[in-house]
């Protein structure tokens, strides 16, 4: 998987913000891949005293499901936990675990924001410029945006709206344990 380096990681917090800023406008909104067949989901796990986090990748091919492939990466940050700014301290390891994967994925599936973000400017959206990789994130909680209530069916979604625009879609869950 190809990374592409947009700035220098050493950044304080001034300057993430104006990054952030900068990159909102470099994320596509449209629909780029319509056939996926290889799509990584990521994780990542970090110890309750911070230290020592793993993140780990899993490659299933679509539909079918198949695992293709897994990867890890373990490292500790560089960065301390500030939930708006994840984008700025959790791709190393992401990517690190990315970067052993054999095939290039059409499509990363993350657990964090996308531009359902302040600055529409979440860890997804970051993913998605790094790697030039369509992303879809399922992260909680709503940092920003509003919906309708969704009610208890199972499946039940509404759209997002943030700041006049839709931002998201939220989704009842589907009692999967």
């Amino acid at each position: 998987m190809e990374v592409e380096r947009l700035y220098d990681w050493r950044l304080n917090i001034d300057q993430i913000l104006e990054m952030q800023r900068w990159l909102q406008d470099r994320v596509s909104r449209s629909e780029r891949v319509t056939s996926p067949c290889f799509i990584v989901g990521v994780d990542i796990a970090t110890g309750k005293d911070g230290g020592m986090t793993l993140v780990a990748t899993m490659v299933p091919s679509y539909p079918r499901l198949g695992l293709v492939e897994m990867a890890v990466a373990q490292g500790e940050f560089d960065f301390p936990y500030i939930p708006e700014l994840l984008s700025f301290r959790d791709p190393p390891l992401i990517l690190g675990a990315c970067g052993k994967l054999s095939v290039t994925p059409d499509l990363i599936l993350v657990d964090e924001q996308r531009v359902t973000h302040p600055r529409r400017m979440g860890l997804a959206c970051h993913l998605c410029l790094l790697t030039d990789t369509s992303t879809i994130d399922y992260a909680k909680p709503r940092f920003c945006g509003s919906h309708r209530l969704l009610g208890n069916k199972p499946g039940g979604y509404a759209e997002m709206v943030g700041s006049g625009e839709n931002i998201g879609v939220a989704l009842c869950g589907l009692g999967l344990a």
